[in-house]
């Protein structure tokens, strides 16, 4: 076929195909009871309007006083009263006690803190919180009670944090008590 056939072959069918597609309007309102209901709906778009930009009032600059007074002096501030140095020795109410932290060879172990069991020749620092009705830290010296004490070397003189070191395997029940409250019994077990 030749080249000038193809073309003409191509384009006739596109040609046709291109027209115009009209649609009749309807110029007047519909007759009540036509299919057609309603008239046109005309849709109103509101336009935005430029805002006009106030323009800057003039700046009024104070002229300055030939003699300027001294400026007053700020007057001090209350002076606060001193933190309290008496120690609340309120009667204890409650006690909390845990194990603080466990120590071998002289490194604290990583996560000791709550243990229930360690090495025998590990010292075991205990710790003992007294609070007063108030939840108030109190000074009133606990006293340490132990299952076993004849199991244990109790080192440090501070008796809210003493440390015990485990003389051979075996486990140790402990609580703290003061003024009458004591913490619930918690134990270590020395392998």
């Amino acid at each position: 076929m030749r080249p000038v056939l193809k073309v003409v072959l191509l384009v006739a069918p596109l040609a046709a195909a291109c027209h115009t597609i009209t649609e009749d309007l309807p110029s007047r309102p519909s007759a009540a009871g036509s299919p057609v209901s309603g008239g046109i709906p005309v849709i109103q778009i509101p336009v935005p309007q430029q805002t006009p930009i106030p323009s800057p009032s003039p700046v009024v600059v104070a002229t300055p006083k030939p003699n300027p007074a001294p400026p007053t002096a700020t007057p001090a501030p209350d002076p606060t009263a001193p933190p309290s140095t008496e120690k609340n020795r309120k009667p204890t109410a409650r006690v909390a006690c845990s194990v603080y932290f466990v120590e071998c060879n002289g490194e604290i172990v990583p996560g000791s803190h709550h243990a229930s069991e360690t090495g025998v020749g590990c010292k075991v620092h205990l710790d003992a919180t007294t609070k007063d009705a108030n939840g108030e830290h109190t000074y009133r010296e606990p006293r340490w009670v132990f299952s076993n004490p004849g199991m244990v070397e109790i080192q440090s003189s501070n008796p809210w944090n003493p440390a015990i070191t485990g003389r051979g395997r075996h486990h140790q029940d402990m609580y703290a008590e003061s003024d009458g409250a004591r913490c619930a019994t918690f134990g270590i077990t020395f392998n």
